[in-house]
């Protein structure tokens, strides 16, 4: 999977003479960091605008309060982060 993001850049940097912003092309595939965890893992994504698209893949039997709550201590996820389930739409 491909995310592509057109980045917010001033007139004056814009590269293309459409005046549209330059688009980035990043996989997921091949995440810029990986975090590990009991019966999960995160991979990040960052762009060059300080944008990081995230993708969790979680095992059964994963819950906040056993697997990463004693990594992080809080009580939930303090990242603000919008969710979409990819696998349900298969």
């Amino acid at each position: 999977m491909h995310i592509y993001l057109r980045q917010e850049i001033t007139r004056s940097r814009m590269s293309t003479q459409s005046g549209a912003a330059p688009m980035e092309k990043k996989s997921i595939n091949s995440p810029d960091e990986v975090r590990t965890f009991d019966k999960g893992k995160l991979e990040l994504t960052t762009f060059t605008n300080g944008i990081t698209i995230g993708r969790i893949t979680l095992e059964p039997g994963w819950s906040w309060e056993k697997c990463v709550k004693p990594i992080v201590k809080t009580n939930s996820c303090e990242a603000p982060h919008t969710l979409r389930d990819y696998a349900k739409e298969r």
